[in-house]
């Protein structure tokens, strides 16, 4: 019976110790706190009137809630408004979406229910909003995939987009590693990077572009860029470029130098970099001619006649003088030489008509090419003759004007007898030119043997009468002619 007694006992002391312990469990959850977010994966692309919001699994102290929430874009955090709906707490940027940018909604940070646990959350979404913009990808590069360059070569590398220039060098990956900065052009689509001072020669490198770099958007590359360049110690001297005849206003199409027009350009293409500056020294010409010289890459180089023009039928000859430098210092030992005649549309003289008409009222044929006096009629009184000339193709108005000063009639014998004067001068609508001359001289019949010699000249060749197409006479003109009286 004692024995039953302490039993009963010691029973009701553990149930008497047991109950508050398992009172005081009552206060403390051990539970996790259900949170989801909307949208409710990464990369999702949201609409323009869609909101984000953050549910919880059971009340939270609201003001908890807001203080873990953010939302942040990649310029920086993004001003919204919130409003709730039971557990759901939702969030309205206040200037609305902005198309193709990336954006994050977080919650991160302690939460308390209204009976006062704490719940630690920590939650995040990637998303667009609107539609995702295309991501930069690399189209171009410069020098080409495993080029071999300089050592003091620059790396160009260009974007569909641009890209973010902030701390751009973080991106950049050089294997074998080699010390270089990183600049974005101003239009930030081109990436360069250039060692610092030099590269290694006899080195191949290898250099990558992680795909983490973004443009100004916050849009990642499209996938990871990377390539290959080779750096060798350069000490030969350039080598002899190939030289063609383009037309400077688009040097993609080449031809031979002997087919050089007037206003050709002669396009230089070494097999590596040259110093702009040497080759520009360097460059001669004879007969000297004024030449622009413009750099189309490293490599080649355009020389051309701006202001003035190539002859046809002169010889040309356009000197590299011994010294032209590499972008290494490496000099020529010997002259670079390059010889050309121009050769345009001959244009010749097909008739000479006068007036009066005298003995012949035309010279042609041969007789442009006379070496006796052809006779011309004089007007007596006035003392006047005209001329009408026709070439091999009709003359304008500002080709009559370079005919007229390239023409003259001077008398030749007797020295005592002045020159003619030039009175009219008109291009007629077919393009013949008419000039008419007066005070010539009629010999005085009564005097046997007296003749009165004239010289009509066009000056023809490289500083002749020209046409605008670059036709000219290739020799000069030079006819006797003798008046007589009508």
């Amino acid at each position: 019976m004692r024995c039953c007694l302490m039993r009963n006992r010691l029973i009701a002391a553990i149930a008497l110790t047991i109950i508050p312990l398992t009172a005081s469990c009552k206060l403390m959850d051990l539970s996790d706190l259900g949170v989801s977010l909307y949208p409710p994966e990464n990369a999702r692309v949201i609409a323009a009137t869609d909101p984000v919001w953050i549910e919880f699994s059971e009340p939270v102290r609201r003001e908890d809630a807001e203080s873990a929430a953010s939302l942040k874009a990649f310029s920086g955090s993004v001003a919204y408004d919130v409003s709730w709906e039971g557990n759901r707490m939702t969030l309205t940027p206040t200037e609305g979406w902005k198309a193709g940018t990336s954006y994050i909604l977080s919650c991160q940070g302690v939460v308390k229910s209204p009976d006062g646990r704490s719940f630690s959350v920590s939650e995040s979404v990637a998303f667009y909003a609107i539609a995702r913009s295309a991501p930069p990808e690399l189209i171009a590069r410069d020098p080409a995939d495993d080029a071999v360059v300089s050592r003091v070569a620059k790396l160009a590398l260009t974007f569909s987009k641009p890209l973010n220039a902030k701390d751009v060098g973080r991106y950049i990956a050089l294997s074998p590693s080699a010390p270089f900065t990183a600049t974005v052009s101003s239009s930030g689509t081109i990436l360069t990077i250039e060692p610092k001072p030099t590269w290694e020669g006899l080195t191949r490198y290898q250099w990558t572009v992680r795909k983490d770099l973004i443009d100004t958007e916050g849009i990642p590359l499209k996938e990871e860029c990377r390539g290959f360049f080779r750096v060798q110690d350069d000490t030969a001297p350039p080598e002899r470029p190939e030289a063609y005849s383009v037309d400077p206003a688009d040097a993609s199409a080449t031809f031979p130098l002997s087919s050089m027009q007037r206003k050709s350009g002669i396009l230089f293409r070494f097999a590596e970099a040259i110093n702009p500056e040497s080759f520009d020294r360097q460059l001669s010409i004879e007969p000297e001619t004024s030449l622009t010289v413009r750099v189309i890459d490293g490599a080649t180089f355009l020389a051309y006649p701006e202001a003035t023009e190539w002859a046809s039928g002169v010889s040309y000859r356009v000197t590299l003088k011994k010294g032209l430098a590499d972008v290494s210092g490496n000099l020529t030992t010997d002259d670079l030489l390059w010889d050309f005649t121009p050769s345009f549309a001959a244009l010749s003289l097909l008739s000479i008509t006068n007036s009066p008409d005298g003995p012949n009222p035309v010279f042609e044929g041969t007789e442009l090419i006379a070496r006796d006096p052809l006779p011309i009629g004089v007007s007596e009184g006035l003392y006047l003759h005209d001329f009408i000339f026709r070439f091999s193709e009709p003359l304008s108005a500002t080709e009559t004007e370079r005919l007229i000063d390239a023409t003259s009639l001077e008398t030749v014998f007797p020295l005592s007898v002045r020159s003619p004067s030039l009175v009219s001068a008109r291009r007629n609508p077919d393009g013949t030119v008419f000039l008419r001359y007066y005070d010539l001289t009629l010999p005085d019949a009564a005097v046997t043997g007296e003749r009165v010699i004239y010289r009509l000249s066009i000056k023809g060749g490289p500083s002749g009468f020209y046409l605008d197409s670059g036709s000219r006479l290739a020799d000069d003109i030079g006819l006797y002619l003798e008046s007589v009286a009508p």
